[in-house]
């Protein structure tokens, strides 16, 4: 059974950064997959910096099953990327890092009046392991993506999750919310301007069957 994280973080938990396109995490023998990661994957614009919660006291495979769903979906909202697996530190070297600890943020989807929905771990809109960072006021974005990538460099804190692909059949209701995801990730991009709803379902859903037919 995967962890309940209340919403206080521990002092040993794994805090995850994803990663997308990183090809040192495939396995290469001769590659140290900590080294020389892409600085995209490290930069954040909204002022806060999102993370996973991967485990206790080490990253704990019920919670990455738990959250293979909402890297799918994360994935087919990102144009040509493939899920790689996480950069991770503990709470105390984020804050040695970018001096602002990670807090939990835990994602809950609501009803249309408004009522948050029970946890549903086949809804990938729901993130019961969500976090983030806040980046310090007037801290340039790329400073702090600079810097992050250098503690989980020293730390060589990286998790390759090259198995990324569901194991058995998805339902029509599981596709239907890992659609939804990947849309709303789509229309985050532009702000949620309005009018691209249409094409933004039509994108999500031919990167979705994409990424489900592997």
């Amino acid at each position: 059974m995967a962890w309940k994280p209340d919403n206080k973080i521990g002092g040993g938990e794994h805090i995850g950064r994803r990663l997308f396109n990183e090809s040192k995490l495939s396995g290469a023998p001769d590659q140290n997959p900590w080294k020389g990661l892409a600085i995209g994957n490290f930069i954040e614009k909204r002022g806060t910096f999102s993370v996973d919660r991967l485990g206790r006291t080490g990253i704990e495979k019920p919670v990455v099953e738990y959250l293979k769903l909402r890297c799918l979906a994360h994935e087919a909202s990102r144009k040509d990327s493939r899920f790689d697996g996480w950069a991770y530190l503990k709470p105390s070297k984020i804050v040695e890092a970018v001096s602002s600890p990670p807090v939990a943020s835990e994602i809950r989807t609501q009803d249309n009046a408004g009522v948050d929905e029970d946890w549903d771990d086949a809804n990938p809109k729901q993130n019961l392991y969500h976090a983030h960072v806040v980046i310090p006021e007037g801290t340039d974005p790329l400073l702090f993506a600079f810097r992050f990538r250098e503690k989980v460099g020293t730390e060589k804190g990286v998790y390759p999750a090259p198995w990324i692909k569901l194991q058995g059949a998805v339902d029509s209701e599981q596709r239907r919310k890992m659609i939804e995801t990947a849309a709303y990730y789509l229309a985050e991009k532009r702000g949620f301007e309005p009018g691209h709803e249409t094409e933004d379902w039509a994108a999500a859903e031919k990167e979705i069957d994409a990424t489900l037919k592997g």
